[in-house]
């Protein structure tokens, strides 16, 4: 009978470098240095307004349409440089103490400045609402839902088509462990 539990070494074998520090193994077992040292990052970028949703009845239909679904969680926006990351409310208030238990994993992505647009929610999954203020309150799990990437490294990538936007999205959170299917 099938336990749940994954009894592979998917892990280890997927996620080869360290979200900390970004180095593989090997560099750990030696000692290297981190690949990106302090001195190294770019100031912060301001915080972006997000493009809100559009809401609509249905799905739309054909392959012009981009969407993203709705989780029940905290529309946020992540500022990456100097002085470590900044994650904002869609309105602009800076949250970063009460998502402070993300902050590593977005320290550890291979950039010196960026801003990334997503969703913090409960748990290691779409949960109610209810649940992330619980979290929140008592300090349980988030996770991040990241589904845009407006700066990079100095760029200003809002002009930029959305689809090139996710292409260098997900080349930034290539190494970053996967805790939600």
């Amino acid at each position: 009978k099938d336990s749940g539990v994954n009894t592979t070494n998917d892990l280890t074998e997927t996620h080869l470098t360290s979200v900390a520090s970004r180095r593989s193994m090997k560099e750990i077992g030696e000692a290297a240095k981190a690949k990106t040292k302090a001195t190294d990052l770019r100031k912060r970028p301001p915080f972006s307004k997000p493009q809100l949703a559009t809401p609509r009845e249905d799905v739309p239909k054909g392959a012009d349409w981009w969407y993203e679904p709705k989780h029940d969680g905290y529309r946020a926006m992540v500022s990456l440089g100097k002085g470590g990351p900044r994650l904002f409310t869609r309105n602009g208030h800076d949250w970063t103490e009460k998502f402070g238990a993300l902050a590593p994993y977005f320290s550890a992505l291979p950039c010196r400045s960026a801003v990334v647009d997503g969703e913090v929610v409960s748990g290691l999954g779409p949960e109610s609402f209810g649940a992330l203020q619980r979290a929140l309150k008592g300090g349980g799990p988030l996770a991040f839902y990241a589904f845009d990437l407006l700066h990079l490294d100095g760029s200003d990538l809002k002009k930029m088509p959305l689809r090139e936007r996710r292409k260098l999205l997900e080349t930034l959170f290539a190494d970053v462990p996967r805790l939600a299917p």
